[in-house]
């Protein structure tokens, strides 16, 4: 058999082409766009701030550590307790 489905608690904020990596417990949402202004402190479309989700407790927390810019499309992995992040596209412009 396959692994289960669990359904967990959505995050707040709407983003596409995110980069997804678990390290330990956590999975962490990182980059991405978006048209909301909830974002980047206030600017829509490209996404710096990273996010991570503790299944154990069901919640979202923001990530004391942004990307240095803000991509989308690219890959993640994690390695021990670094994520690294490869390719993609540096987002511009705004919506």
């Amino acid at each position: 058999t396959g692994p289960s489905v669990t359904s967990a608690t959505s995050h707040s904020l709407a983003r596409a082409n995110m980069s997804v990596t678990a390290v330990g417990s956590r999975i962490y949402a990182m980059g991405g766009i978006s048209t909301t202004t909830d974002c980047n402190a206030g600017t829509a479309f490209g996404c710096t701030n990273n996010h991570y989700f503790e299944p154990d407790l069901d919640s979202w927390s923001a990530a004391q550590v942004a990307v240095s810019h803000n991509f989308s499309s690219g890959a993640t992995a994690g390695f021990g307790d670094t994520i690294f992040a490869f390719g993609g596209f540096i987002n511009s412009g705004s919506t």
